[in-house]
This record gives C-alpha cells, structure tokens and sequence, in this order.
C-alpha cells in the first residue's frame, strides 16, 4: 500500500511523508505555446547596458537578448519573493519537459542561459575598471532544493573563446538563504568584469546548472540581470519599482464561476485584490496605484480607482503585501458570457535609466533598452460563465495517485441551486501515458458518508495542447446545492494526473482515498484544473443515485484474469465495455468467462428481480 505523498518531477519519483497526493512536473512547452517573445530574426552583436528582468518573457528567455537558451524556463510561479515578475528556472530537462538522460545516474551540466554578443572592445581606457554585472539568484523557490554536488555558475567568454567560470554557488541547505520569517529570498550578486581577454566585440556571458539529469530536479532561478559600465560593488540599488506576482482574484477563491449563481448575489464572490510591490531603490517612494477593470465583452470600464499615497511610504528595498478597497462592479449587467480584466497600474514615476545628466543644461539623456516602467502593470482576466474553477488555467505539474481503486474528491461550494451537467478535466500528457485508462468519474454530497450523486465510467482522454481540458459528460443532468465533491475512481496503479496550477491554492480543498479512508491534503498547494459545468438541463434530472444493494450481488474476484463469479441471484446479463460495445462472454452456472479476455474496465448489465443495475469489472 502507498501511503505517502510524491513528488515526481517529470518522469522519476522522489518520496516525501506528506499523505497520499502526487505531484509531478510538467513539461516547459505549457509555456511555450503562451510565450511572449520578440522577433525571430537575427539579432546583431549588443551594446551596454544589458538588462533583463524577464517580466517581458514567458516560456523562453527574449531572443533578443539570449540565444540557445530555450531550455530555460522563464515563468511567473517557481521562484519565491522574486525581484519582479517571472524569474529564469533551470532544471534537468529540455524545453519540452524531456529529461537530458533519463538513465543517467550522474551530475551533468543541465540548462544554459547564454547571452548574445556584446561589444565590450569600445569600452574606454578609463571606464575598464567600471564593468560590472549583477543578478539575483534562488535555490529550489518553489522547486526542489539542489543537491550538495550540484551547482550554479557564471562564465565569462574570453576573446579566444574560452570559457572561464567567475562565480559558483553549490547546492545544498547551505544555499538557501533565509530571512527572519523563514521563508526563500533571492541573493543579489555583483562581478567585475576584469581582465583585457575579456574587453571584445564578442563577449558572451553565461550561467549555467549542474544536476541531476533525469528529470526536473534540482531547481536554480536567476532573476534581473544588469551588466553595464560606470558601476562598482556598491551598486546593488535601482531606481525601479515593480509589482513581484499576480494579483489575487477579483472573485475571492475562484478564477471563474457560473453567471446564474453570480448574478444572484454578486458580492458573494467579489473580493479585494492583494498583489505585491518591491522597491529596489535604496531610497523610499511612496505607494499609489491606479485599479481599472474592465468588462472585455462589451469593452467598458467597470471600476476605476485611484489609490493615493499610502501611509507609510515603501521604504528603501522593502516588499510590501497591498489589498486594495472592495471594488465596485454595480454597472455589470447580466449577461451568460462576461470576462473581467483586472489591471494594476503601479504609478511609479519610474523611466528609463539614465545614461547622463548634463551638469551644465540640466539635459539628462537615457538608455533606450532599460525601461525600468516595463514591470508597472499587470493583469489578470477572470469568467463568468457557466463553471466553478480555482485554476487560473495554466499548469506547471500533475497532481494524482497511483492506486487501483483509489478516489480523488475536489470540494466546491454551489451557493444557488444550479444544474450540474460535465465535468472538464485538464489531463496533460505526462510518462507513462494514462491515455484510454478507464476511469470513472463521481460527484458526492459527502465524502465521509460516501453520499453519492452520480457515477459514470469514462476513459481518459489526453490532449496534445497544453492547458487543454476534456469534457465528461454525465447522461443524466445532477441538481446541486451547498458542498459537493467531483473526482475519480481509477482501475488501475498507474499514475492519473490533472493538471496542477501553482500560483492558486485550493489544495484545502483536495481529499484522497487510497485505503477506504479519506484524508484531506496537507502538502500540495496548487488547484487542480477539474472544473464543475452548469448548463441548461435537455433532460430529466436527479438529485442521487440509488444502488441496489451490494451484498444482494456480489462480483469476485475483482480485479480477475477475465474469469469471475457471480454470487447471487441473477435472471439476466450483458457485457460492454467502456465504448458500449457488446462483449462476447460463456456462462456457466454463475461462473462468467470474457471470450477476448482484454485488460480493461468491463460493465455487466445485470437483470435480478425485474430491475437492471451495473457492477464493474476489472480484467488484468
């Protein structure tokens, strides 16, 4: 029996004494069909300042800044207190989640982050000793914490392209760094670039992971890279101010929830939004944002507010947790289909970095490529239409268990009575393949009572886009109110997972049954992408089902090699299976044979005191 939690980065499994819940890593390519990217094409040698701070990027690093670096993952969730949004994750896979060697039993060299070509050969005579780069860097951030032989380092290239390493890290507990509350900082670095091989038309610096190359294991985060001239060790301050993360939901726990129950009590759901701002200025700036959000379906504003200055101001390299006041989205008519648009516009006054004052006019000049106002703003868009989700749609791991017979429940509370009619599931593709497994699907009043609903058999159904959800639809129409539960049964000890979103958190909400006990989740945080749908009942609809009794028939054994027993009075019996295709089967006495015998899922129709009723079958 299994009784404890794993973490399963990609394709290997790690275990940790959480409960019964398993995780495993999603492949990079999620982010890579959303990326934010600039030009594909060629990109010239580059000129100083060099400065990325990936808010910009989402997938892969800026091509026009990094090259052969698409292994790196830049992402909004894995880092932990980043300076501003998004951070550059390496780990021990490719850019599509495939593990480097998965039989490799050795530390290698993972993911490269590389620069382009910077021309550092105009650099004049009496500004050499002015060159310097700095970043920030994590151990494991939201990931998992490197290994004492591995290791993150910066090289520099020389003009004979040679590659000579000028800062290394190892892993280890030794390389988290940890502030009073005890949570995960990121360390800010600085180098000097020192040495004529280095001054070239063709310099190139890169920072490289060493780990494990099996999977996505051992997980640095590099975040706001400068390198530039007329700098020294002291420099470790911007006058950049930036929001960190996303910002909460406009709609308190959830991303989405159905119009009919919306429109019914809207305040129900409305909430406050927290986000989070940094100043990396040494000196204070005051706080003052502006909210707008918009009704994108009828392009309106809804609500607009502007945050004076609050009290106190933002200290020197202080991060601050903000909650703005409840908005107001009386001006909302109804409608089945509306999307709301969150913007966050931190007014900053920032701009971009200035290259030189003239002392005589006052005329200050700037660096174009050095926005500092690009990390200002952020939004976020939130459904009412016609389903409940935690998720905010993207998932960076998989969440499940690997236990035949066991169950997965996902509470929601439906405050209106509404109809409940599928059930959409992201089931990402991940090693091995649960595709086509049979699986059946369950929506319970209460857990712990086994109250059921409804149950019907389904089969896995994979999708090849990332994100990408499967409906299951019931055939018979629920009517729901209050708490209810919708998971699974699984027939098999393979791994079943649905997607997991890590910057949400509804694992409270998450309950396993491995051992015919329940227990709720304590040590994954994230939201499953399994969503309830309400749509207008076509049919009759039911509140409960009604079984007949199991100890009336009884099926054993149960799983079986395709031969079984049928203990009870019987007058009729059919076979199908999980396509509703007859299956051909001998009966002899009460003792069943499965002519094709073919591993899978079997329902028997069964007619005993003039009523049908369904048991399952498991052939392995």
């Amino acid at each position: 029996m299994r009784v404890c939690i794993t973490i399963i980065l990609f394709f290997l499994f790690q275990m940790m004494a959480f409960g019964q819940l398993s995780v495993r890593h999603l492949s990079k390519e999620s982010y890579h069909n959303q990326r934010v990217l600039k030009s594909q094409q060629t990109v010239g040698t580059l000129q100083l300042p060099f400065w990325d701070d990936f808010s910009q990027s989402l997938g892969q690093p800026n091509v026009e800044l990094w090259e052969n670096s698409e292994n790196v993952n830049v992402n909004p969730n894995l880092g932990s207190n980043p300076p501003t949004l998004n951070v550059a994750t390496f780990d021990g896979t490719d850019a599509f989640g495939v593990p480097y060697d998965i039989n490799s039993q050795f530390v290698g060299n993972t993911d490269n982050l590389i620069s382009r070509a910077i021309d550092l050969s105009k650099i004049p005579a009496n500004n050499l000793n002015t060159v310097f780069i700095s970043f920030f860097w994590q151990a494991r951030g939201n990931g998992e914490i490197p290994n004492d032989n591995d290791s993150l380092r910066l090289q520099f290239l020389t003009s004979d392209s040679v590659w000579v390493t000028q800062f290394k890290v190892i892993g280890g507990e030794s390389a988290l760094r940890m502030n009073d509350d005890n949570d995960d900082v990121f360390s800010q670095e600085i180098l000097k670039v020192d040495g004529s091989k280095f001054f070239h038309n063709k310099f190139r610096f890169r920072f490289q992971s060493f780990g494990r190359l099996t999977g996505g294991f051992d997980t640095w985060h590099i975040d706001y890279v400068f390198l530039n001239q007329d700098r020294d060790f002291a420099d470790l301050a911007y006058f950049d101010r930036g929001i960190t993360k996303p910002p909460s939901s406009l709609l308190g726990q959830f991303s989405a929830v159905p119009a009919d129950q919306f429109f019914q009590s809207p305040l129900q759901f409305i909430s406050p939004l927290q986000f989070e701002l940094f100043n990396l200025d040494a000196l204070p700036h005051p706080v003052e944002f502006t909210l707008n959000i918009y009704d994108l379906v009828n392009n309106t504003l809804l609500d607009k507010t502007n945050e004076p200055t609050t009290t106190p101001i933002l200290s020197g390299l202080e991060r601050r947790l903000i909650e703005t006041n409840l908005p107001d989205l009386s001006a909302l008519s109804f409608s089945d289909s509306v999307v709301l648009e969150t913007e966050i516009i931190y007014n900053t006054g920032d701009q971009n970095l200035i290259q030189f004052i003239n002392p005589v006019s006052g005329d200050t000049t700037f660096y174009s490529n050095v926005d500092y106002k690009v990390n200002d703003t952020l939004r976020r868009q939130f459904n009412i239409q016609n389903y409940l989700a935690y998720d905010d749609g993207t998932a960076e791991f998989a969440a499940g268990i690997n236990q035949i017979r066991g169950q997965l429940a996902y509470r929601y509370f439906v405050p209106s009575s509404d109809t409940l009619t599928d059930i959409d599931i992201h089931f990402p593709r991940i090693a091995p393949s649960a595709d086509g497994l049979p699986i059946e699907m369950i929506v319970w009043k209460n857990i712990s009572r086994d109250s059921l609903i409804a149950k019907q058999s389904f089969t896995i159904q994979q999708q090849e886009q990332p994100n990408e959800f499967t409906r299951y639809t019931f055939e018979i129409p629920l009517v729901v109110r209050d708490t209810i539960y919708i998971g699974w049964e699984q027939f098999s000890d393979n791994f079943i997972g649905v997607g997991l979103d890590k910057n949400t958190d509804s694992g409270d909400n998450v309950f396993v049954n491995v051992d015919g006990d329940w227990r709720k989740n304590v040590g994954i945080k994230g939201s499953l992408m399994l969503r309830p749908i309400f749509r207008k009942a076509q049919k009759a609809v039911v509140t409960a089902v009604t079984e007949v009794t199991p100890e009336i028939i009884n099926i054993f054994p149960n799983p079986n090699p395709g031969i079984f027993t049928i203990d009870g009075r019987f007058d009729g019996l059919e076979i199908f299976d999980l396509s509703g295709k007859n299956v051909s089967f001998d009966l002899q006495s009460n003792e069943v044979t499965i002519a094709a015998k073919n591993p899978g899922v079997y329902l028997l129709k069964i007619l005993s005191n003039h009523k049908y009723f369904t048991r399952r079958v498991v052939v392995r």
